[in-house]
């Protein structure tokens, strides 16, 4: 018996009437526009989500590494202590309530919620942690730039190939001399 073409698993590229070969701009089986926007947002997600999870993480480990090498001794607890007073502030609490603030010399202070985000030891932390903040999202940056390009790029490639995979779905459209070749040996 001949060899069936639908199953020899021989190379050859095959045209299906469902082939996937051009990507619909016209979404017609959605029935509320609402569905469509919210595929476009998931799909818009999918995309953007891993190069934004690694631009994050390496946001993050930049930070942890540039605060380890960077801040001395009580820095890193004066700066949380001046988001503490701002938080403090915001929601209008007692601005007279005592604090003691420990400098970096091992110095307490006295004073009130008030006065510490503007307290010289704590304004000089503050500024050293926005400039390690923004040293680290530049350092992130650079790093992930040049890997975002290649996720897209990958992205691309991977979607052209996955549109040309071929599933058989109903009829396999061949060559008429495949055919003729099929249907004569029988």
């Amino acid at each position: 018996m001949a060899e069936d073409i639908r199953f020899s698993k021989k190379a050859a590229t095959l045209t299906h009437a469902s082939a996937r070969g051009k990507v619909k701009r016209n979404a017609g089986n959605f029935t509320r526009g609402s569905q469509l926007f919210h595929h476009e947002i998931l799909m818009t997600w999918a995309g953007i989500r891993m190069p934004l999870y690694v631009w994050v993480g390496t946001a993050v480990l930049l930070l942890c590494v540039l605060v380890s090498l960077t801040f001395k001794n009580h820095e890193v607890q004066l700066v949380l202590m001046k988001l503490y007073a701002e938080a403090w502030g915001w929601v209008q609490l007692n601005p007279n309530k005592p604090v003691n603030l420990t400098l970096p010399s091992g110095q307490m202070v006295q004073g009130t919620m008030s006065m510490v985000p503007y307290h010289p030891a704590v304004e000089r932390a503050w500024a050293k942690a926005v400039q390690v903040s923004i040293s680290a999202g530049l350092g992130a940056a650079f790093i992930c730039v040049p890997l975002t390009v290649w996720f897209v790029d990958f992205s691309k490639r991977r979607g052209t190939d996955i549109l040309t995979e071929r599933h058989e779905r109903g009829a396999v459209l061949v060559t008429h001399s495949e055919l003729l070749a099929s249907a004569l040996v029988v």
